[in-house]
């Protein structure tokens, strides 16, 4: 007591706990980053480096139904299937061609030892050829993340498409009937597998990817009418 004032003390398990929670807070950020990097570098079509925010130990994509197992899968995704997509080489935008996902909503759980998380981004953005075709595009991650050496990446990226539509119509004269994208691919970049149940129909069939973090208050899974949980 000091004057009248109690002062707290504090005491090394207060200590712990404050370090713990700045830790997870910089945890959460980090991986915020990563994912928002990986937004930027597939927007510009730096394809060479998505491959390197993965883990080094057998990491996945699971893009629209289509499965990617290991390092050289993954490498194989964006160096062989992005390219002959968007007609690039790789090393940067292409005039006339635009594909922008931004990153939105991110839902981010590190595990309490602090070595793995799980998080969930929304993106919507536009695909656009000029002079040919513009489209609205939108989808959803829900991916798992891994610290190795201190430094997050990305353990399994899982994205879904949510939607597709011509830009200037919208959904009202018609949705896309574009086929997903493992059933266009060349040989030299099809996935190792494809899991066509992995991701709900896209609108207007009213699917829903399942969240796979717990209620924030409840802490209990939430249930999807029509799609499970």
């Amino acid at each position: 007591m000091l004057g009248g004032i109690a002062l707290a003390v504090t005491t090394p398990a207060t200590a712990q706990d404050l370090d713990a929670r700045l830790t997870r807070v910089e945890d959460i950020k980090a991986i915020e980053r990563l994912q928002n990097a990986y937004g930027y570098y597939q927007n510009r079509f730096l394809f060479a480096e998505p491959p390197t925010l993965f883990s080094s130990d057998r990491p996945e994509v699971h893009y629209d139904g289509g499965v990617w197992v290991g390092k050289a899968s993954v490498q194989r995704l964006w160096q062989r299937h992005f390219p002959t997509v968007f007609g690039t080489d790789g090393q940067g935008p292409r005039a006339g061609v635009m594909f922008d996902q931004p990153m939105f909503q991110g839902v981010v759980d590190v595990a309490a030892d602090g070595r793995t998380a799980k998080a969930r981004f929304q993106t919507i953005g536009r695909f656009a050829s000029y002079g040919q075709d513009e489209r609205w595009v939108g989808g959803v991650f829900e991916n798992d993340y891994v610290k190795e050496g201190g430094i997050w990446k990305i353990k399994v990226l899982r994205y879904c498409s949510s939607w597709d539509a011509p830009y200037n119509r919208g959904w009202k004269d018609g949705a896309s009937s574009r086929p997903l994208p493992w059933t266009n691919y060349s040989k030299a970049g099809r996935p190792d597998r494809v899991d066509k149940a992995a991701c709900p129909r896209v609108y207007p069939e009213g699917g829903a990817v399942t969240f796979r973090y717990l209620h924030p208050v409840t802490g209990t899974p939430v249930a999807q009418a029509g799609g499970g949980q």
